[in-house]
């Protein structure tokens, strides 16, 4: 195994640390430079891994900056967030290929100066031929993936995902994901090309002057659809869906625990999984550190929106709202709340031995030291 592990960083110096590091069995700090390896094959390991096609509709992921001359990839870099600490970790050390969870591309640039510093990132990459990876949400949805880790720590009698993946919901004889945008004062007519064409609807969404059909349609019925959408005046687009994911991916995770257990106990599991000696914890109206815990949900990240209403006696995610914090207490979960970040760093541990072992000698794989989530306690 060639790859390194920070552990000052993730706090697991001492005589404790290997009892807390994540499940690992061993940590080799060798020399991290290897023989080299194509980018294309390291990228077609990780999407072998965790599809794109699981990735949320709104996410950016996949190669971000490719080098435009070929490099041989001996150097890999592991962060949560593309920070300029980490940047110049990464220049220091020669790398030559970051994987970062968070896709430091997301907002379109119209500009790459060194006025700011997202571009600064951008530049500097360009500058040192090193290549870019976001992961992202197809780490969150792929079953053995950054959610199972967040779960590990509950005996669960199963585990589900919060919300599936949407090619685990449809047939594979639909071939093709299709958007439709119809004015409202269409919505009749756009309702009766999608029977026409035997598409499925999969989700509605009802915005201001528009209505949002999310379908999945058989290619022998494509140019039907496409006709009917083209007489109504609707905007639509049209992709072939990837390999249907196996079931048990998707955003979060839900289980009902074997046996019951306080809510302190599961405090400590927590604190014990991301290697933290302090947690933040909103509890449920009317509950104590000794009230019972029968169900976990869990949301990697800012966990709000996926967490609303669902039925558990605790939520574990790394942010919430103010007010999505009273809402969940007072409507039957108490709340763990570990950092965005936090709650995500921990995984990065998980997957650096997967990586190195599949690539042996090839390459070398550490964790940035310099990653951390900005807000600390004080």
């Amino acid at each position: 195994m060639r790859w390194v592990c920070h552990l000052k960083q993730i706090g697991l110096c001492g005589p404790k640390w290997t009892s807390l590091m994540y499940g690992m069995t061993a940590v080799r700090a060798m020399s991290v430079e290897g023989t080299g390896v194509r980018l294309s094959r390291i990228v077609e390991f990780l999407t072998s891994f965790a599809p794109l096609s699981l990735a949320e509709s709104w996410d950016n992921v996949g190669l971000l900056v490719e080098p435009a001359s070929p490099v041989l990839i001996k150097k890999v870099l592991l962060t949560i967030d593309l920070t300029e600490d980490v940047m110049k970790e990464a220049v220091d050390s020669k790398t030559n290929l970051i994987i970062a969870y968070h896709p430091p591309i997301f907002q379109p640039f119209k500009r790459i100066t060194s006025g700011k510093w997202k571009e600064r990132l951008l530049a500097t990459c360009l500058e040192n031929k090193m290549a870019v990876y976001s992961p992202h949400t197809t780490w969150d949805a792929v079953t053995g993936g950054l959610s199972d880790w967040l779960a590990s720590p509950f005996k669960f009698e199963g585990v589900e995902p919060l919300v599936p993946s949407l090619g685990v919901l449809t047939k594979p004889e639909f071939s093709h994901h299709v958007t439709v945008f119809c004015p409202l004062d269409l919505r009749n007519r756009c309702q009766e090309v999608i029977g026409r064409s035997h598409a499925d609807v999969v989700s509605t969404a009802e915005l201001e002057t528009m209505v949002k059909y999310s379908l999945v349609a058989k290619k022998q019925f494509l140019l039907e659809l496409e006709s009917g959408l083209n007489e109504t005046n609707c905007y639509y687009s049209i992709y072939e869906r990837g390999p249907i994911p196996p079931r048990g991916c998707g955003t979060g995770r839900f289980g009902k625990l074997k046996s019951q257990i306080t809510l302190s106990e599961a405090v400590e599991k927590v604190k014990a999984l991301v290697g933290m000696s302090q947690i933040r914890l909103a509890l449920q109206r009317g509950k104590t550190l000794d009230s019972p815990v029968r169900s976990v949900a869990l949301v990697a990240g800012s966990g709000a929106s996926v967490l609303r209403g669902v039925r558990a006696d605790l939520y574990v995610t790394g942010e919430m709202l103010h007010h999505d914090i009273l809402e969940a207490n007072h409507s039957g979960a108490s709340v763990i709340l570990i950092n965005h970040s936090d709650s995500e760093r921990g995984y990065l541990s998980q997957f650096a031995p997967r990586l190195a072992d599949h690539f042996g000698d090839g390459i070398g794989v550490s964790i940035a030291a310099s990653d951390r989530d900005p807000i600390v306690i004080v």
